[in-house]
């Protein structure tokens, strides 16, 4: 094996992301960890190793959103233990909404064990481009009420996911022909976990099934079947967040094409809301 190249199929390497130099590879690490001593390895800077296999569970559990009847009505995604990430479609359709976490015993919401638990919502990020019309920009960060205090505990069932620099998630994942994600899909008021195949389409061939403009914040999948999802893939024992399903187009779609909010693309955005 060539020293400057990556191997992303191997065991070896760079623990995180990878990349190609002249005389050898360079690693990096994702948003809440950094490289160890061997330059390959990513070590957690806090307690929450983002998106872990863990020995009970292969990918953290949903956040179910909830009306005031206590319904729900759409899924997230932790990015922090104080941020859940949805679609701006989503953040936009109740004024006030609760978020609850967790249906595993190994569940931990502010230290007390449980296997489901529920918090408010204090702040709403909607992306200030979120167009209803197209569907881009189609994203919100949620900030959960109201102190320091008020955060998801780390524990097996419940770790942030990762969220994959831009480079590497295009380069290595999106242009894959297929291959296996997670995901949830809304089943009642509860959230069923999903293994799904996916295959990446060109944007070209986007384009004219979907019969729309296509930005480079956007996606096309060719799913199995259509969910209300987001979708998750594993590397090296780490899983990152890639893509989120949103509901549009609503009508006259083919619903095995389906349009993906490109989240590597909004890291920026992330780190800027969240500070």
């Amino acid at each position: 094996l060539a020293k400057n190249e990556c191997h992303h199929q191997a065991k070896e390497g760079c623990h995180n992301f990878c990349y190609p130099g002249s005389n050898s590879y360079r690693c990096s690490c994702a948003d809440g960890y950094e490289l160890g001593k061997d330059d390959k390895q990513c070590i957690a800077l806090g307690r929450c190793q983002h998106g872990r296999t863990g020995s009970t569970c292969s990918v953290q559990e949903g956040v179910l959103l909830l009306n005031s009847e206590g319904k729900g009505f759409c899924g997230g995604v932790l990015l922090k233990s104080n941020y859940v990430l949805t679609t701006g479609e989503c953040a936009l359709l109740y004024r006030h909404f609760e978020i609850r976490v967790g249906t595993g015993d190994n569940c931990l919401l502010n230290g007390t064990s449980g296997t489901k638990k529920t918090m408010q919502v204090g702040e709403k990020h909607i992306h200030i481009q979120y167009d209803e019309d197209t569907g881009e920009n189609n994203i919100a960060l949620l900030q959960l009420c109201c102190s320091k205090k008020e955060h998801v505990d780390c524990s097996n069932h419940q770790l942030p996911i990762c969220t994959p620099e831009r480079d590497f998630a295009e380069r290595i994942w999106l242009p894959k022909s297929a291959g296996t994600v997670s995901g949830w899909r809304i089943e009642g008021n509860e959230l069923q976990g999903d293994e799904l195949q996916v295959s990446f389409l060109p944007a070209e061939d986007c384009k004219q099934i979907l019969n729309i403009s296509l930005t480079n914040r956007q996606f096309c999948g060719h799913l199995q079947e259509a969910v209300d999802s987001f979708l998750m893939t594993e590397y090296k024992g780490t899983w990152f967040l890639i893509g989120i399903l949103g509901s549009w187009p609503l009508e006259d779609a083919d619903w095995e094409t389906l349009l993906f909010t490109n989240t590597a693309r909004y890291m920026i955005w992330f780190k800027q809301k969240r500070k």
